[in-house]
């Protein structure tokens, strides 16, 4: 299976909400050192919203909307 991730420009701005849907998600203690946001390309033409976040120790790959 082949996935591809590629960063959009109009896709890359991070709203007050998601950022703190962010937050809220991973907990206060944890340090973000970026977020990112960049489409997910699987079999064919199918593309998800992801949004990429680098911690110290970890990285996550996130699906918008956070739940």
């Amino acid at each position: 299976m082949r996935k591809r991730m590629s960063s959009s420009s109009s896709q890359g701005t991070m709203t007050k909400e998601l950022s703190d849907g962010i937050k809220n998600l991973l907990g206060k203690h944890v340090k973000i050192l970026l977020k990112c946001a960049v489409k997910l390309e699987s079999k064919g033409d199918k593309t998800e919203n992801r949004v990429l976040v680098f911690c110290p120790c970890r990285v996550f790959c996130l699906k918008i909307p956070l739940r």
